[in-house]
């Protein structure tokens, strides 16, 4: 990306936190990142570390009469989280727009596909019923729907997953949104499935300079489609990096066991595979220093007592939240 890029999506200092039993949880704790037109970022990080949480907050589908913001989320110079629900409302679908993990629960199962794509359309676009129509199948022939015209007819559960997950694409882009968030948009889609979803969305972008966020576990979904990457764990970010950085020269000890865990093609199946020890803290006992420190291989005695800070890797525009990446950088060339 050049330097020049507009930038989009301003996310700072955002923490999301929770109502519960057992009091306050903060799910998203100060996390801060930019996507620019025409960008891909990627949101990686095991589950419960805080990716879908992201997403929904700057979408603000949570629940807020029991959940607290703090921060801000500027795109294109308005805070979004400081829109009343009306104003937010509106920019859902025609500003940003999402597509969700699971299909089945993202369509309503009564309704046909048509009944729901128009709707959509409708709402962010003043058009006749006729015209919607028109203009919905206009959308399934362009995110790879055949026989669109019948698949309007059809309901839900009469489509596979890989039909029901362009449909949400073709919800997603009805409104001409300047920002899409995928989360994990290849979930329980067969490996020949996601590809054809992938790069569906990679075409999309294409035409368009519109930013995108993809929200996923899966690091080879990040080599493939992303500009940039993002690694979460616990509710913060602990690395920052283009991705030739990220899978050249991994910073953090967590990325590095990430990259460290996927199964090589190659590799020796009679050996064990390579999994990072312990489990993730809860969000109800977050450790006083470093959050990864009880399964870090690298962990000093100041890793585990004081919070390390996000700092810049040297001249580049890449972030780590380690005190130890430095001796481990250099133990990496010895």
């Amino acid at each position: 990306m050049s330097d020049m890029t507009p930038t989009l999506l301003t996310v700072n200092d955002l923490h999301t936190s929770f109502k519960t039993e057992r009091g306050p949880v903060t799910a998203v704790d100060g996390i801060s990142f930019t996507v620019n037109r025409g960008e891909t970022l990627g949101v990686v990080g095991e589950s419960g570390c805080g990716k879908s949480v992201t997403a929904d907050s700057i979408m603000r589908l949570l629940d807020e009469k029991e959940t607290t913001y703090s921060g801000t989320i500027m795109l294109s110079g308005r805070d979004l989280l400081a829109l009343p629900e009306s104003k937010m409302r509106q920019a859902r679908g025609h500003e940003l727009a999402m597509i969700a993990q699971d299909s089945m629960s993202s369509l309503n199962p009564v309704f046909t596909i048509g009944n729901q794509l128009t709707e959509a359309i409708t709402v962010h676009r003043k058009m006749s019923k006729t015209d919607a129509r028109l203009y919905a199948i206009s959308l399934l022939e362009r995110t790879g729907v055949p026989e669109p015209e019948h698949r309007m007819t059809q309901y839900p559960h009469e489509l596979s997953g890989g039909l029901r997950q362009r449909v949400l694409i073709a919800m997603a882009l009805s409104g001409d949104p300047q920002l899409l968030i995928a989360d994990e948009p290849t979930t329980a889609l067969d490996v020949t499935t996601q590809a054809q979803i992938l790069t569906l969305i990679r075409d999309l972008q294409a035409t368009s300079d519109m930013g995108s966020i993809i929200i996923t576990h899966d690091l080879g979904v990040v080599a493939e489609m992303c500009d940039r990457v993002i690694v979460m764990y616990l509710g913060e970010v602990v690395e920052e990096s283009d991705v030739d950085g990220l899978f050249d020269t991994p910073k953090h000890p967590y990325t590095r066991g990430l990259l460290a865990s996927i199964p090589a093609i190659d590799g020796d199946r009679s050996q064990p595979l390579n999994v990072i020890t312990g489990r993730v803290p809860t969000l109800y006992d977050v450790p006083p220093g470093c959050r990864f420190a009880d399964r870090c291989n690298f962990a000093t005695d100041i890793c585990r007592t004081t919070p390390p800070p996000l700092e810049s890797v040297d001249d580049s525009t890449a972030k780590v939240r380690c005190w130890n990446w430095r001796s481990i950088s250099t133990e990496d060339h010895q």
